[in-house]
């Protein structure tokens, strides 16, 4: 009996040690203390999305720098690129960077606005349609990482280049002639942008026509962080803003913005925070659809009528 019981207590001691691994707790999204306590762990790896400059004065001990704005890895839009050649340019920065299909890789936004969290959204979601599962955000991003006091360096880090290859999971994004048979179908689109913009009192300059598409609900992606910054909302107080706008949970839908950053973060809230598997992304978004007159748009308000 004793010798049982010492089995059952060294079987459990084991599963507990498992399921705080790293490789165990590849969670949507992790706080600076988790990567306190994982920084040295072999099969972490810490990207810095931010621009290079800001990433040399100081960063995350050990992380390698990834520059979200400036990086040639990036294809736009996705939405009209062929998917192997996305592949092809995904797979040669990943080697590049020493990624490998194993690797758990950490997301290091700079945390001080929406558009830093919008951009790590971004670039999850592209990991997740490349195949890549063991991905997360840092939630915070840098300035949380500061305040508690984070390890930090300067030096420049370079892994050993490493040989990738990804699995396209093309059920993750939505393309023209998904929003086309969404119309037809009666599908539920979510705008993510200003409500400014969804109403039709304003646009940006790039984008041709005032609007939305026709049946979409509005949520700002802004509203996901805490006070215009760079840390999430709680779950439940994420819930409740899609309660405060009518859309029930689980609903599946198509996310859209002006731009694929701030419909990625809606992605990755609906998705990956609230658990509904039923998100695509039109990663094209408004300035796609909006370029042709003959597409159907919805204006509620014209201030010039």
């Amino acid at each position: 009996m004793k010798f049982a019981r010492s089995l059952f207590v060294i079987a459990a001691t084991l599963f507990a040690v498992m399921c705080h691994t790293p490789s165990a707790s590849a969670q949507p999204l992790v706080t600076p203390g988790w990567v306190k306590d994982y920084i040295s762990k072999l099969d972490l790896v810490f990207l810095d999305i931010r621009e290079e400059s800001l990433y040399k004065v100081r960063h995350v001990f050990g992380a390698i720098n990834f520059p979200y704005q400036n990086d040639a890895w990036r294809v736009r839009p996705l939405g009209q690129v062929n998917p192997a050649r996305t592949q092809q340019l995904f797979d040669a920065r990943m080697a590049e960077l020493g990624i490998t299909n194993s690797s758990h890789v950490i997301l290091i936004h700079a945390g001080r606005i929406p558009p830093d969290v919008e951009a790590a959204a971004h670039v999850y979601w592209y990991f997740k349609l490349m195949g890549h599962e063991k991905i997360s955000i840092m939630d915070g991003g840098m300035v949380q990482f500061i305040l508690d006091e984070g390890p930090l360096e300067s030096k420049h880090r370079i892994l050993p280049t490493s040989d990738y290859k990804s699995k396209y999971n093309g059920q993750l994004i939505a393309r023209l002639s998904d929003i086309e048979a969404g119309l037809m179908g009666g599908g539920i689109f979510i705008d993510y942008r200003a409500t400014a913009y969804y109403l039709g009192i304003s646009r940006l300059e790039d984008i041709t026509r005032y609007g939305t598409i026709p049946n979409a609900k509005n949520l700002p992606a802004d509203w996901f962080t805490e006070d215009a910054g760079g840390k999430l909302r709680s779950r439940a107080q994420l819930r409740k803003l899609y309660e405060l706008r009518e859309i029930p949970h689980g609903l599946p839908h198509i996310a859209f913005s002006n731009t694929n950053e701030r419909a990625a973060l809606g992605w990755f809230v609906a998705t990956e925070i609230l658990g509904n598997k039923n998100v695509q992304l039109y990663e094209a978004s408004i300035r796609e659809w909006a370029a042709v007159p003959t597409r159907r748009m919805h204006r509620q308000i014209n201030l010039d009528e």
